[in-house]
């Protein structure tokens, strides 16, 4: 019997980078991930990860890491950025 354990599927997200903004008060993180299994759409999303709220973003524009902290949390504010950011 051998005791060797099989490697498993790690899902990473797209892009590595992550931001950090401060806005309402709260520090904000803003990472690049895949979306959840349950999500038919597939593809990736941003995610806004706030101290007490969290917020996805399905459109965004690929440059969305340069953008400036105000254009960043403007994507958040759309809830979904369906206005063809």
């Amino acid at each position: 019997m051998d005791a060797t354990p099989k490697p498993q599927r790690v899902d990473k997200p797209a892009d590595t980078r992550v931001r950090e903004l401060f806005a309402d008060g709260l520090r904000w993180q803003v990472r690049e991930m895949p979306a959840p299994a349950f999500d038919r759409r597939g593809g990736t999303h941003l995610m806004f990860d706030g101290e007490v709220i969290m917020r996805r973003v399905r459109i965004f524009p690929a440059h969305w890491y340069d953008l400036s902290d105000e254009e960043l949390y403007a994507l958040s504010e759309h809830m979904g950025g369906e206005t063809g950011a």
